[in-house]
């Protein structure tokens, strides 16, 4: 039998290769965001709680709510089925399932703090541990609808045997076509298809005409930076550093004076840009080329510098 000291060795060792593992983990992240932005940590934070400050942008409650309510249960009609299943399920954390309440807490403590301590700006991918929660209440709302429906707990539904068949009938009925459903707009889905074509032959076209070395000013940088393949200079400055306190005020022209882009993209879903009628644009950049996608809405025009 190992002594005391032994454990307490193995214990402290164990500790150090975690911390090591996780360390290698996260060293090439702070090399890389050193390498680009100068510090370890990037200034995403910082950003999004300037996006806040501003107005401009909607913080986490008012921003997450399409995002919550286009979840699949509580689509077609379904909110009726899965909202007590959902509340079932937090009912049979506090009771026996208690390590799904570290999750729980843990969800509510992070949209807390996203709203009213930070008071930062709304991204979607700030619901990917809230998603996980969720799936996991249902998951335990079902177990515990389940033991009910046979008489297992304290919320046993009936107890006569016919009508336990009949409610187990009419619930695995409801539960199928609910999961159909799911199944159905699972299959169907894809994020923003008209979207998705115009940034790829936008950033298809850039990558066939623009240098090497030149860059492209744009605030959605994920389609157009992969598919162009050159420096994207974001107004937004989640990657582009130096333009916090004009992001506070709402502005996004600060890009121009610091790092001059070579194309810029204009989007006119977001209306007509002051900026594109100054005289200090107009002298520095010419209209070339516009874009159209079948189902989108509006029209991406690319502007460029001449090439002196």
């Amino acid at each position: 039998m190992p002594s005391f000291q032994q454990v307490n060795h193995a214990q402290a060792l164990s500790v150090v290769i975690e911390s090591a593992v996780v360390g290698s983990l996260l060293l090439p992240w702070f090399l890389y965001s050193w390498l680009v932005f100068g510090d370890p940590f990037p200034a995403t934070l910082q950003t999004k709680i300037a996006m806040g400050e501003s107005g401009v942008w909607k913080l986490f409650f008012p921003g997450s709510q399409m995002y919550l309510t286009g979840l699949t249960p509580y689509q077609d009609g379904f909110a009726f089925l899965f909202l007590p299943i959902l509340l079932l399920g937090l009912w049979r954390s506090i009771r026996t399932e208690r390590i799904w309440l570290f999750f729980v807490i843990n969800s509510l403590l992070f949209a807390l703090s996203y709203q009213w301590i930070l008071a930062s700006a709304f991204s979607h991918w700030y619901l990917a541990g809230i998603y996980l929660t969720h799936a996991l209440l249902l998951g335990a709302g079902l177990r515990e609808l389940a033991y009910a429906l046979d008489g297992r707990t304290e919320l046993a539904i009936v107890s006569r045997h016919r009508a336990q068949m009949g409610l187990r009938t009419c619930v695995l009925l409801l539960a199928a076509l609910g999961l159909l459903s799911g199944l159905r707009r699972t299959a169907d889905f894809e994020i923003h298809p008209a979207r998705r074509q115009i940034y790829t032959d936008v950033g298809t076209w850039i990558s066939r005409h623009a240098r090497r070395d030149e860059s492209v000013a744009y605030f959605e940088i994920g389609y157009l930076g992969w598919f162009s393949d050159r420096t994207i200079i974001d107004p937004v400055g989640l990657v582009t550093p130096g333009g916090l306190d004009s992001i506070r005020q709402g502005q996004l022209h600060w890009i121009f004076d610091q790092y001059e882009p070579d194309y810029f993209i204009h989007n006119t879903l977001r209306g007509q840009d002051p900026l594109l009628s100054s005289r200090a644009f107009r002298n520095r950049y010419q209209e070339i080329k516009r874009f159209r996608a079948e189902g989108y809405p509006g029209e991406l025009v690319v502007f460029k510098q001449p090439r002196g």
